[in-house]
């Protein structure tokens, strides 16, 4: 089940560079995975359980997640992937079951980012929440590209 997200991120990658981001200003944080429906996410939450830690469990924005911790960051290329994130969809809302999004840690702020690349075009909407803000790049295919400033291990942190 943890397998498959690493295409996600090459494509992820090969895209966000045709649009002038680089590894070295967008850290990759984790991988988010949108599931089915309210089983499908228990079901995972299950599996997924017995190798990694239940670190926040929640509402954010309306959609119910899951973030799971590694024991120790999975290497994949140059990076560390600290977690997974499990997403249920919103109540009437009609998904499949994919990996949905990378995550990625940049310095600085989100609007000084956001500035630095006016040729992309942002979905800026959760840039200033007081809880988990970002900015995002949404792709045809329902996929997308999250940006924030701080790692998802410590923003779950301050709900403890």
């Amino acid at each position: 089940m943890i397998d498959g997200f690493q295409e996600l991120i090459d494509v992820v990658d090969r895209k966000l560079r045709l649009l002038g981001i680089s590894s070295s200003e967008a850290k990759l944080d984790h991988v988010g995975y949108k599931c089915s429906s309210a089983e499908d996410y228990l079901q995972r939450k299950q599996d997924i359980s017995k190798d990694l830690e239940l670190v926040y469990e929640g509402s954010v924005r309306g959609s119910n997640l899951g973030i799971f911790k590694y024991a120790e960051p999975i290497k994949y290329k140059n990076a560390d992937i600290l977690g997974v994130e499990f997403i249920m969809p919103k109540d009437g809302e009609v998904s499949e079951s994919f990996w949905e999004h990378v995550e990625y840690v940049v310095s600085g702020n989100l609007f000084e980012f956001v500035e630095k690349h006016p040729n992309v075009t942002w979905d800026t909407a959760a840039i200033d929440k007081s809880v988990f803000p970002k900015v995002a790049i949404r792709f045809e295919n329902g996929t997308c590209a999250k940006f924030h400033v701080e790692n998802v291990m410590d923003e779950v942190a301050k709900f403890e």
